[in-house]
């Protein structure tokens, strides 16, 4: 459901109940006009915000009203953006070194013809586990995801079909699990050669990029994450005189 102020007028206006939503006595509709009217003043204002002084004074005035902007339109200024966990919710350390790691899955083909098998799977293995803690977190699990976790593939993908990852990719998922550990277990044993690893990357080398898209797909962006309850209640805070934006965000 859309939370742009604007979306939400419209709404309201066609609504002969709106003015009997707010149990508080507070009107949604005016409330909601009010807000309108103060994000068409602030985006008027920003249009000409080329014109005039540059104070040091006019530069503090208009970051405080850009936050209120940003305050009062709230997730609909972000568009199909989409909200992922934090590094911490997701058991990762280190933010920075993680990023510079995650750069390797896209060298997983080039692993793989240069015949670094191992660290071809290994590379497969880790962009796989990344979307899935990455989908566990975003439908309210991972309470137990931390930098010392060690949580293998197998657990991750169960805990995935719990938060009802698609049923298609739990098989493959698994499949490519089973194959995975039995090639190289296999290989320590010396029951095959290093080469016959080849097998085990190519089963179904385009998982990592399935899993990705379809958990980019199926996460709600940031509108529809937020509900318009949370939008009334800031708008209310705002209304009431109760946010101050020269201290928001510090």
């Amino acid at each position: 459901m859309s939370i742009n102020p604007h979306e939400l007028l419209d709404r309201l206006e066609e609504d002969a109940a709106a003015k009997n939503l707010d149990e508080g006595g507070q009107a949604p509709l005016e409330l909601v006009r009010r807000v309108v009217k103060r994000v068409d003043e602030l985006g008027a204002v920003f249009m000409g915000s080329h014109k005039g002084t540059s104070s040091k004074e006019h530069f503090k005035q208009h970051d405080i009203e850009m936050k209120e902007y940003v305050y009062l339109m709230g997730p609909s200024l972000f568009g199909d953006l989409k909200p992922t966990p934090s590094h911490e919710q997701l058991g990762v350390a280190d933010l920075e070194l993680a990023i510079a790691n995650s750069r390797l899955w896209r060298r997983r083909a080039d692993a793989r013809e240069a015949g670094w098998l191992i660290e071809a799977i290994a590379m497969t293995a880790y962009e796989i586990e990344e979307w899935l803690r990455i989908w566990v977190v975003s439908q309210g699990g991972g309470e137990d995801f931390h930098p010392d976790d060690r949580f293998e593939l197998g657990r991750i993908i169960s805990k995935s079909e719990e938060y009802n990852l698609d049923v298609v990719l739990i098989v493959r998922l698994r499949e490519f699990n089973k194959t995975r550990n039995r090639a190289i277990h296999r290989l320590l044993r010396g029951e095959i050669s290093y080469d016959n690893l080849t097998a085990a990357y190519d089963i179904d080398k385009d998982l990592p990029e399935d899993i990705k898209r379809w958990v980019v797909n199926a996460l709600p962006n940031f509108e529809d994450a937020a509900t318009e309850w949370d939008a009334l209640e800031n708008w209310r805070l705002w209304d009431a005189g109760q946010v101050d934006f020269s201290k928001l965000g510090e």
